[in-house]
């Protein structure tokens, strides 16, 4: 008996040694937790070395990330799930729609908004409790021809409009709010610059800016023009104008910038005249004054619902996913700029640094579609007859 006692004791010490024990206790997998995570446009890859460092602190805990790319069906199918009182521990979610699910957020504490713009302090916290976290930013940007453009856009509208009396085609491409794609966001961003607010009876600023972009769309003027027979042989209006050189500069975000890259080689490709890739500039979208410099971003914010049964957890997560380093990887891995605040020397794109440059002073503006139907209106009667503008204008808002 003592023998074989002696024999299963070295028996134990023999598999001990050739199949020593995991670092983790083994863990069935129906004793894991999950967390959900909602996102857009990002595939799991990107996620993956956080989830795997985040894991390691958190070994009962797994992380189950969900794909949408098209954006208006993530709004759809998640609101749906939250006014259901289900969808996800974990969900990303645009300015925007900031109004929206605020109600179904589950907040955590403020003092974590360090080292993110003042925007996120400003619309992202109450009573000491933080509603959300960028993930990345996309703010609008002024696209333009080097070559009439050498030493660079000018920062102010007043410098710019000198700057561009000496080139000899259209400036900017600005005008009627129906036939350029940027139209609203321009119009977005000089209202959020003039401090507009768009309730009640119209303002003078409201006066001002309108006043100011219906300038762009006459042809006479000296400074700039968006004629609208520009766009009768393009279907895609102020982008092929840009890239036929029929304009000297365009607004967007970054998307536009690839988009006008493809552009440039296909008229190459058809030995049509067209802008070089090399010629295409990218700078801070300009501003009517130094003072107080605003820039019009589109954020996509991190929370956890309300209906999460692991928000402690869950915000750790998107801590670490939105902490320095990990803001940095998310940048070589998509190409966009992180909604941290990052070194602008450590870019990886001309367009990564100017929008790094402006981070810190972004933040949004959006016209409700009441508002929008009357501006319009004004906007294409101002066209006709600018001794209207004022009259027009007289409406409320």
């Amino acid at each position: 008996m003592g023998k074989i006692i002696t024999f299963l004791v070295f028996l134990a010490a023999l598999i001990y040694v050739v199949l020593p024990p995991s670092s983790q206790p083994f863990r069935p997998k129906n004793d894991l937790k999950t967390l959900h995570f909602w996102g857009i446009y990002d595939v799991q890859e990107i996620y993956s070395p956080v989830i795997e460092a985040f894991k390691k602190d958190h070994p009962d805990f797994e992380i189950s990330y969900k794909q949408f790319s098209n954006l208006d069906e993530y709004h759809e199918v998640l609101t749906r799930q939250l006014k259901n009182g289900k969808g996800p521990d974990m969900f990303l979610f645009s300015d925007e729609k900031r109004g929206e699910y605020v109600p179904f957020i589950n907040p955590t504490s403020s003092q974590h908004v360090e080292g993110f713009p003042a925007y996120v302090k400003e619309k992202l916290t109450t009573n000491r409790l933080l509603f959300g976290l960028p993930l990345w930013v996309d703010s609008l940007v002024l696209y333009y021809h080097k070559r009439y453009y050498p030493e660079g856009i000018a920062a102010l509208w007043h410098d710019l409009a000198h700057q561009t009396k000496q080139i000899n085609i259209g400036g900017i491409a600005m005008g009627r709010l129906d036939n350029i794609r940027s139209g609203w966001d321009m119009l977005n961003a000089l209202f959020l610059q003039k401090e507009v607010k768009l309730s009640g009876k119209p303002e003078n600023a409201v006066y001002d800016v309108l006043e100011f972009y219906t300038r762009f769309a006459y042809p006479i003027d000296p400074y700039f023009n968006w004629n609208e027979n520009l766009n009768r042989d393009y279907p895609d209006a102020e982008v092929d104008s840009f890239a036929r050189e029929k304009v000297a500069a365009i607004a967007g975000y970054a998307p536009l910038y690839n988009f006008l890259l493809t552009k440039s080689d296909q008229l190459r490709a058809q030995n049509a005249r067209g802008i070089d890739r090399e010629e295409i500039g990218i700078a801070p979208f300009p501003q009517f004054s130094s003072d107080h410099s605003k820039y019009l971003a589109k954020y996509y914010f991190l929370s956890v619902s309300l209906y999460s049964k692991y928000p402690n957890e869950a915000w750790e997560f998107i801590r670490l996913l939105t902490n320095e380093t990990n803001a940095a990887y998310y940048q070589q891995a998509t190409g966009r700029t992180p909604g941290r605040l990052l070194p602008i020397e450590a870019s990886d794109s001309e367009l990564q640094r100017v929008q790094k440059q402006q981070l810190p002073q972004t933040s949004s503006f959006y016209t409700h579609s009441a508002a929008q139907q009357k501006i319009e209106e004004v906007v294409a009667r101002g066209l006709k007859d600018k001794r209207l503008l004022r009259e027009i204008l007289d409406i409320e808002l």
